[in-house]
């Protein structure tokens, strides 16, 4: 199984590195034979960090490989989709499901916050995007409350990225993804 991972990884921001760091352990804990992929600002020191393989999340060529050839794009987690220090922030985010959907690669919305939304296009594309999720798990109620009257969608459940283990119906399940592409 190939897994691609996006988020504001790379940047040295520690909150967005501790996240990687329980979902990237929870992974290689849960798919022991799962090769996963970063999208990172800077690869090589994510890749030697978290012992995966890692691409620069600014190449389009090096992220279309990625997600061309990986079974799951996991997004999250984390406070990505949110319009209110930039709407292009949500927009590159949202831009990396988009992609994965035109690769034919399944994606999963992991531990995200969700909002503030206050752009109608913003939270158009959020539904549209999320809409075709495999599965969203958000870090919160708050999240969830937006998702379904804002939007209107409802999650699958919530988990803590900080705490990747509950729920466990949160994290694909190995025998609905293809073995191989």
């Amino acid at each position: 199984m190939r897994l691609v991972i996006s988020g504001y990884y790379g940047y040295g921001n520690i909150g967005d590195e501790a996240i990687l760091a329980a979902v990237t352990a929870e992974l290689h804990s849960r798919y022991p034979q799962a090769r996963v992929t970063v999208l990172s600002a800077a690869p090589e020191a994510t890749a030697a960090r978290y012992h995966v393989e890692a691409v620069p999340r600014w190449s389009p060529p090096a992220v279309w490989r990625a997600l061309r050839n990986a079974d799951l794009l996991i997004a999250g987690g984390g406070g990505l989709i949110q319009d209110t220090t930039s709407v292009l922030s949500p927009l590159y985010y949202l831009g990396i499901l988009r992609l994965s959907r035109l690769a034919g690669t399944p994606y999963m919305i992991f531990a995200q916050g969700l909002g503030p939304l206050r752009s109608n296009l913003i939270r158009r594309a959020t539904a549209r995007c999320f809409r075709h999720a495999a599965a969203i798990a958000l870090r919160d109620e708050q999240s969830a409350q937006l998702l379904k009257h804002r939007l209107p969608l409802t999650p699958r459940c919530y988990c803590s990225p900080a705490r990747p283990r509950a729920p466990t119906s949160c994290w694909p399940d190995t025998a609905s993804l293809p073995t191989s592409r």
